[in-house]
């Protein structure tokens, strides 16, 4: 089998086992295929790939901000979704 074949699947069970699961989150950082399966009182979670540190509650990476900054910068932004890249974007430089 082929390093490139392999890789394919290997992404897609990944892929799949995620998707299985009720409590797995996505780490936020844009390409990173890092998840991983929380419990509920869980609040944040450092992605073990990218080494950045996730919002549960926003689903974001605010790392230099509160939760409560965040979400107003994001409604000063009109809450859409191109203001909420932008903004998980400039916290990952």
């Amino acid at each position: 089998m082929s390093d490139e074949v392999y890789d394919k699947l290997l992404k897609k069970s990944l892929s799949a086992a995620e998707m299985g699961m009720s409590n797995a989150f996505h780490c936020q950082s844009v390409n990173c295929t890092g998840w991983v399966e929380i419990d509920e009182r869980v609040a944040t979670f450092r992605c073990f790939i990218c080494t950045k540190s996730n919002c549960v509650p926003c689903k974001a990476i605010h790392e230099s901000l509160t939760c409560a900054e965040y979400q107003s910068r994001l409604r000063e932004g009109e809450c859409d979704v191109a203001s909420k890249e932008e903004l998980n974007v400039s916290q990952m430089a």
